[in-house]
């Protein structure tokens, strides 16, 4: 999924902030840029529909247009055109998943059912024409749960490759034997390279550096 709030349709989102119940179409839509000519400021240019850069509003606004698909995929499972799994103790009450979503990242759950991949499609596409958001169906990956005949068929209805477990998601072994010490190297390297990064510039002080040495001889 594209990850770019200023591509995202502008009556699209300002529909979604007056769902949501959100006031801040004026701090969107006042927004002034003024051009430096010889090093000093001349006049002002108004904009309709940006922010400021680096606006801690960029992330909030990305989310809550995320928030639109997630509620698109659970009225799909509520009406029974895409089946998502059930988690938990069947005398305690199953909690029923059809999507994970961080970010711009999501992994969206679907029984092996050609007329369910083909609804999830339609509503990706309905998602990309509302918001002008580009759902990358390349980038996009099939992962079957144990052996599926027909995987090819059902990649090409959703126009994605196929892959398989264990496979990295969110930098984490998805999949895979956890308890295998070796599923964790590629994790322990990476938090490593990270340490080294903050010990550079924590060096001068030693009780961040003692709190680094703790917290990876933990993991």
């Amino acid at each position: 999924m594209e990850k770019a709030y200023d591509h995202v349709n502008w009556y699209f989102l300002l529909y979604l902030l007056g769902r949501c119940g959100f006031w801040v179409r004026w701090y969107i839509a006042t927004t002034k840029f003024s051009i430096l000519v010889n090093g000093n400021p001349v006049g002002f240019l108004n904009s309709s529909r940006d922010l400021r850069q680096g606006d801690s509003l960029f992330p909030l606004l990305f989310v809550i247009v995320m928030e639109a698909l997630s509620r698109m995929l659970t009225t799909l499972v509520n009406n029974r055109f895409v089946d998502g799994f059930s988690v938990g103790d069947p005398n305690m009450g199953n909690l029923n998943t059809s999507h994970l979503q961080f970010a711009d990242d999501r992994l969206i759950f679907c029984e092996v059912d050609k007329n369910h991949i083909q609804a999830l499609r339609a509503l990706l596409l309905c998602f990309e024409a509302a918001s002008v958001l580009k759902v990358d169906f390349d980038k996009s990956e099939l992962v079957p749960a144990g052996n599926i005949r027909n995987i090819r068929k059902l990649a090409n209805t959703l126009r994605c490759k196929v892959s398989a477990l264990p496979m990295n998601y969110l930098g984490l072994p998805l999949g895979a034997a956890l308890r295998a010490k070796s599923i964790w190297d590629t994790v322990i390297k990476k938090i490593e390279r990270r340490l080294a990064g903050f010990r550079v510039s924590c060096e001068k002080d030693a009780s961040v550096v003692d709190l680094m040495e703790i917290s990876r001889d933990q993991v």
